[in-house]
């Protein structure tokens, strides 16, 4: 409620500020009109008795433009003023005053592109003034309350124009009640509301008549990518270039599309290609107000409604780009946003109304899809969600932003094999690294750690079976793992748990086999899921299962034992509910879902009969060890020539049975840290110290082995 309430405040001081700038700068062309309305809303509207009662000090100052002394106060004293002042007035009507100067011009521009009437223009003027003039204001103010008939023969005499069409101008169908820059409120006093920051764009010179909507709204800049660059949304293109094009044809109101998405998935570059491809003129509403400051909700909805009439008026096929929502769609659970909008006369009826009515089709895009309220979300006709892409679209995105950076190809494989870094992050990467640095490998790095750490992600990257690519064959595993990836790939659905000690490759067979059905990986961990808030965790479990099903990826929850633990030992009713929404999840759902776990004994039973594979990796083989160190001494320069170093090399390296893939891995960042070993023996000593410290992955204790 504070910060609602602190940017109201905000609004009200700068329109207090900017009004006592501007008393004294009236300009000297609009004065003589100004004049006359408020001779009208004092002596032929009336005004001048509740004037005199409750501002005497302002009853004067009008008086002084007939030129009349002030009064004593006295009644003969003040109708005799009175009527001196109507004589003044009835002299001016002979001559009314032509519109003339920057706010007249500017209305006259308005009125053209946006279809305003001449009542309409000069209820803008009004508006305007009496922000900017405190004898015109308080003229106003001294009428005390208002009603919709009371307002309309007020303006009906002061602005000089039948009844009749000042209520059309009044009504909420009038073509300047649909553009938000002039909101009617009768509890207020002055009864109308200027949308802040307008009085200043209408007293400004404007080179062309684009320019003076320039801040509302511009048109949208050509992108990098086009449509063809989203292959893993295809369909939806397809579907909806031709829901868009026949909305276009046919003149359908209340087209709206929604794209939501975590930040840099390419939401915003998405709706550009769109655009282009349906060759429409297309225009983005602004995020800033006049003095480039954050608009707040009313101001982006104003610029909206602006641009929606603009395009309207020209009959021509055309989109809006609504980026950022968030900000103007307020939670159903969210009390001070909801408190805030219907205080600022945009409660829910409303803005329901604005997403039903929109003659020109918009795209409106979000971060944040599921904080917003249902009753928003229902109203869109298309709702197309942005995650990680495939892997194959991410290593396009990947050399083409960095080609000539001359990063080394370890490091590209690690930014497109991590779903956590956006297409995002990699144009950033690409726009910040100077070319060529022979520390740019560093730095990039250091860069995207940053640039993650602030969102609580981190690059992983493709974990290696050891130095190099992922190699299936050294994994060793009691089932034919190349068929276990054809037959996923080929059906796209199954359910398989990996077990086995820690560093046997299981997360990393889950990237690969993610890589080679082109799709994405979702990696869950129980620090990813588990919450101490009863039942979230229970959510965070739906959600996972939820974006994995949206973005047809493989999803892989790693820890598994933290979640589907014997039940038969819970003592707590949240362990057993955790379990069986894990279950219930894992039967409906249709893709390839994999578990990860070090501790299959602690699994429950239950669990077993839902994997359609059970899969054990286990400690290297003697010959797949052998392999790996082989490749690993080679590429540190370590391997000697002789055949016979090799082969006593291998009897001792035989002698560790508890290699791992992980071992290697690890070995080969010791070298990055600490330098090469000196030797091929030193190596064989890393590994087997690696070995030392282990436990037997089954919770035993631990062993010295070797």
């Amino acid at each position: 409620m504070n910060g609602h309430r602190f940017t109201y405040d905000r609004v009200r001081l700068r329109a207090r500020a900017r009004r006592a700038r501007r008393a004294a700068e009236i300009p000297a062309e609009h004065r003589p009109m100004l004049e006359l309305w408020i001779l009208r809303a004092v002596v032929t509207a009336g005004g001048w008795q509740d004037l005199h009662r409750e501002n005497s000090y302002m009853f004067n100052q009008v008086l002084a433009l007939g030129g009349i002394p002030e009064t004593d106060g006295k009644d003969r004293s003040v109708r005799r003023a009175v009527r001196r002042l109507n004589a003044h007035l009835q002299e001016r009507e002979q001559a009314v005053p032509r519109r003339r100067g920057a706010l007249f011009d500017n209305l006259a521009a308005l009125g053209c592109m946006l279809g305003f009437s001449r009542v309409e223009q000069d209820l803008l003027a009004l508006a305007d003034m009496a922000d900017s003039d405190s004898r015109l204001e308080t003229c106003i103010q001294s009428f005390g309350w208002w009603s919709v008939p009371r307002l309309a023969r007020f303006l009906s005499v002061v602005l000089g124009h039948p009844r009749a069409r000042v209520s059309a101008a009044l009504s909420s169908d009038s073509a300047l009640a649909r553009t938000g820059l002039l909101v009617v409120r009768l509890e207020r006093n002055p009864p109308f509301e200027l949308l802040d920051g307008l009085d200043g764009i209408l007293l400004s010179e404007h080179r062309d008549e684009r320019a003076l909507l320039g801040c509302f709204f511009s048109p949208v800049r050509g992108g990098r990518l086009s449509l063809g660059d989203y292959p893993h949304l295809a369909q939806h293109v397809g579907l909806l270039t031709v829901f868009l094009d026949r909305a276009l044809a046919g003149e359908t109101r209340g087209v709206n599309v929604l794209l939501h998405g975590a930040p840099g998935t390419g939401k915003t570059e998405f709706a550009r290609a769109l655009a282009r491809s349906l060759e429409v003129e297309a225009y983005e509403v602004s995020g800033s107000d006049s003095d480039g400051e954050a608009a707040n909700r009313r101001e982006r909805f104003a610029a909206f409604q602006l641009c929606q009439r603009f395009l309207e008026r020209r009959r021509g096929r055309a989109l809006v780009l609504f980026d950022e929502v968030e900000d103007v769609f307020p939670a159903a659970h969210d009390l001070a946003a909801v408190l805030a909008e219907r205080q600022g006369g945009l409660g829910k009826f409303w803005t329901n109304r604005l997403l039903e009515d929109n003659p020109v089709p918009a795209i409106w895009i979000t971060n944040r899809a599921g904080a917003m309220d249902p009753a928003y979300l229902r109203r869109f006709d298309y709702v197309l969600g942005f995650e990680a892409p495939p892997r194959s679209v991410r290593a396009r995105i990947v050399s083409e932003s960095l080609q000539g950076l001359g990063l080394p190809e370890g490091l590209l494989r690690r930014i497109t094999d991590s779903e956590a870094v956006t297409p995002g992050d990699v144009a950033k990467l690409g726009r910040v690294l100077p070319a060529g640095d022979a520390t740019s490998a560093g730095q990039a790095a250091a860069f995207l750690e940053e640039r993650l750490r602030v969102r609580e992600l981190r690059l992983e990257g493709q974990a290696l079976s050891g130095p190099g690519r992922y190699d299936i064959s050294l994994v060793n595993a009691d089932s034919d793992l190349g068929a276990v990836v054809s037959g996923l790939a080929a059906g796209r659905q199954g359910r398989v748990c990996l077990y086995g000690p820690p560093g046997t490759g299981k997360t990393a067979f889950a990237r690969h086999l993610a890589e080679q059905m082109d799709a994405p990986l979702v990696l869950r961990r129980a620090s990813d899921l588990l919450s101490c808030w009863l039942g979230q965790t229970e959510q965070l479990i739906a959600e996972m299962f939820r974006a994995a099903r949206a973005d047809r990826a493989v999803l892989l929850l790693d820890e598994a034992d933290s979640f589907l633990a014997d039940r038969r030992g819970a003592v707590r009713s949240w362990e057993v509910t955790q379990v069986n929404e894990l279950l219930t999840q894992m039967e409906s759902f249709e893709g390839v879902f994999v578990c990860a776990t070090n501790l299959m004994d602690r699994l429950d039973q239950a669990v077993f009969r839902r994997f359609d594979l059970k899969i054990k990796l286990s400690y290297l083989r003697a010959e797949q060890a052998w392999r790996m160190f082989a490749r690993l001494a080679g590429e540190l320069g370590v391997l000697p020539a002789d055949e016979q170093e090799r082969a006593a090399l291998r009897r001792e390296l035989g002698t560790l049975t508890r290699l791992t893939p992980g071992d290697f891995a690890v070995a080969a960042r010791q070298a990055a840290v600490c330098g090469a070993p000196r030797d091929a023996a030193e190596l064989v000593q890393r590994l087997r110290h690696e070995c030392r410290v282990k436990t037997d992955g089954g919770g035993g204790k631990v062993g010295f082995v070797g």
